[in-house]
């Protein structure tokens, strides 16, 4: 009787055992989504018409670098009282923007085409079909405002039990600028106004992000806003132009 519940005892520790060395084999913390940084839609605008811009590179294990650039876009209209209106179909460039369910409009990537909407200049074409059931006649309207110039970020490694003030190597003339740093347990986020290059995070604040090689992402990403009361009558609508420069780097 003794022999078989020692054998028991045996075999019950080692299934722990096993399980405990399954879980740490299988678990892979996760890696940062190198998504657009959202900028806010200003809190008067009966219309917003963003187009967006992401410059990034990724690292083989071979060494090789690969560059490249990704283009967004989002739109919408409003009514008098704040109301997102449909407009009909809807067109950036030469690209359909899909409407969602809130009347917003926004670009879709098919399949694995890396750079979405191709931005090569600044001049920037919005083109509406209208909507007779919300109101909207069909506009055409040309955004000639400028987009920031891509950032440039020289960092490697964030030490997380540090104060870090995250910095663009190069000048920035922008309106405003978003600083972001995300990593496997949580992202950090701050707006700075005006041709801000640099931003503050605190030891505190890095803590909550977690560590790991290759696990952090920073983001810099500068942007212009320019408001509009005569294209569209009784409508004040905002022109934003949004360059963002991404970088996988280790979190220690």
């Amino acid at each position: 009787m003794k022999k078989i519940t020692l054998c028991a005892s045996i075999f019950l520790a080692l299934a722990v055992s096993i399980q405990s060395c399954k879980k740490e084999t299988l678990y892979q913390p996760p890696i940062p989504v190198n998504s657009m940084p959202v900028v806010g839609n200003p809190s008067d605008a009966n219309g917003v018409f963003k187009a967006s811009v992401m410059h990034t590179s990724t690292k083989s294990v071979y060494g090789n670098v690969t560059s490249y650039q990704v283009g967004s876009a989002y739109a919408y209209l409003t009514d008098s009282f704040f109301n997102k209106l449909s407009i009909g179909d809807m067109y950036v460039l030469d690209d359909y923007l899909y409407k969602q369910a809130d009347n917003t409009y926004s670009d879709v990537k098919n399949g694995n085409v890396p750079q979405g909407i191709s931005f090569l200049i600044d001049e920037v074409n919005w083109y509406a079909s209208g909507d007779t059931n919300s109101k909207v006649d069909s506009f055409f309207l040309v955004d000639n405002t400028k987009f920031p110039t891509v950032p440039v970020i020289s960092d490697l490694s964030i030490n997380t039990k540090q104060n870090f003030l995250l910095t663009a190597k190069d000048s920035i003339i922008a309106d405003s600028t978003l600083f972001v740093i995300t990593g496997p347990n949580g992202k950090l986020s701050k707006t700075k106004g005006p041709n801000a290059k640099s931003c503050a995070f605190t030891a505190d604040e890095l803590s909550t992000l977690g560590t790991g090689r290759g696990l952090g992402l920073i983001q810099i990403s500068p942007y212009n806003s320019v408001s509009d009361t005569n294209r569209l009558v009784g409508k004040k609508i905002y022109f934003i132009k949004q360059t963002v420069a991404s970088k996988y780097i280790d979190l220690e």
